[in-house]
């Protein structure tokens, strides 16, 4: 089983709060069934993409300090554009 999930849940976009509790509410059952089915040999993962568009180019520049903890956050220790 594959989750899909957000870093909008960990770092709590302003105004968006309905999704950020959505999708922090699916990284928890993602925790609780790997636990619970991991006995039936059954995997459960989470992923959370990330995209770069217009919106979220605009975000980082704004936000420089939300783009340094992010990457923080990501293994390769950069983000990348997809497109």
């Amino acid at each position: 089983m594959i989750n899909m999930v957000s870093i909008a849940g960990l770092d709590g976009f302003q105004t968006m709060s309905a999704y950020a509790a959505s999708k922090e509410a699916i990284r928890a059952l993602t925790r609780v069934a790997s636990r619970d089915w991991g006995q039936y040999r059954i995997l459960v993962n989470a992923i959370a993409p990330s995209s770069h568009s217009e919106f979220a180019d605009q975000y980082l520049a704004e936000n420089p300090e939300f783009e340094a903890a992010t990457v923080g956050q990501i293994p390769l220790g950069y983000l990348d554009d997809p497109r």
